[in-house]
């Protein structure tokens, strides 16, 4: 049943980039088909050999660990405006509304 819904969002997506195309004449079926087959293929080698599979999330963890050093970097320079501790306490914050204009009229009354 899966590979049936996978084959109807493929041929969903071919059919509404033929129907949006400009030059519905002008399509080459040939490369769309090659296309197609070199991402089955793959995506059919990224989940039978484990190897491959291994160097991919090694290349994911070696992203996670950059992500991670860029949100450090960014809190060093930025501070608390990108996530790190305020460098203050509110002494009387506004109640939680659910009003969009409510921590305005918290102030005047």
């Amino acid at each position: 049943m899966q590979i049936l819904h996978a084959l109807a969002g493929i041929a969903l997506l071919l059919a509404l980039a033929w129907a949006v195309s400009e030059d519905r004449q002008g399509v080459r079926w040939r490369v769309v088909v090659s296309g197609l087959a070199l991402t089955i293929l793959l995506a059919g080698l990224l989940l039978a050999v484990p190897w491959l599979t291994e160097a991919v999330f090694s290349l994911n963890a070696g992203l996670v660990a950059l992500e991670r050093a860029t949100q450090a970097g960014t809190t060093f320079v930025f501070g608390f405006l990108a996530g790190g501790p305020a460098p203050y306490t509110e002494t009387n914050p506004p109640p939680p509304s659910s009003s969009p204009s409510a921590p305005c009229l918290w102030y005047w009354s």
